[in-house]
């Protein structure tokens, strides 16, 4: 049961951490190319690719929560339930995590991009990327709360 406890937390963070590592890239990517074109905007579009930056690392924050639970709540026994929980709240939550990553670094990028173009409406673009990122981040959220009750409910 341990080694499948491990490969369910190893999956679950590999897999999660994909979304986030894309969305990053995205955001860091337009940074550079806003930046580049426009040198003067350097803070505003600094601060505003952190920011998304760091919203689009939720869905990797839930895999680890669900990841260190898998691998530190070893289950006694040998129950091909168990096992199922492990393996599917790993898969849960490693992929719901992707979905959320990708989108809301998509959406940074956008808003840099915007404010890139346009400064002066720095702030209502800051508020549209945090609205957008807020509703794509449902399904990892849904994600985690499925993941939970598969980890909790087997034991």
């Amino acid at each position: 049961m341990f080694a499948v406890s491990l490969l369910a937390s190893g999956l679950c963070m590999g897999v999660g951490a994909i979304g986030a590592g894309i969305g990053s890239g995205q955001a860091g990517a337009s940074a550079v190319e806003g930046i580049g074109r426009y040198p003067k905007l350097s803070s505003g579009i600094l601060l505003t690719t952190l920011v998304g930056q760091a919203i689009v690392q939720t869905g990797c924050i839930f895999a680890l929560v669900i990841s260190m639970l898998l691998a530190l709540m070893v289950k006694e026994g040998h129950s091909i339930v168990a096992a199922g929980a492990m393996l599917g709240a790993g898969w849960a939550m490693g992929f719901g995590a992707i979905g959320a990553g990708v989108s809301t670094g998509f959406t940074a990028k956008k808003a840099i991009w915007g404010l890139s173009r346009n400064s002066k409406i720095s702030g209502v673009l800051t508020r549209t990327m945090l609205l957008g990122q807020a509703v794509a981040h449902a399904g990892a959220i849904y994600s985690l709360i499925i993941a939970f009750i598969l980890v909790f409910s087997s034991r």
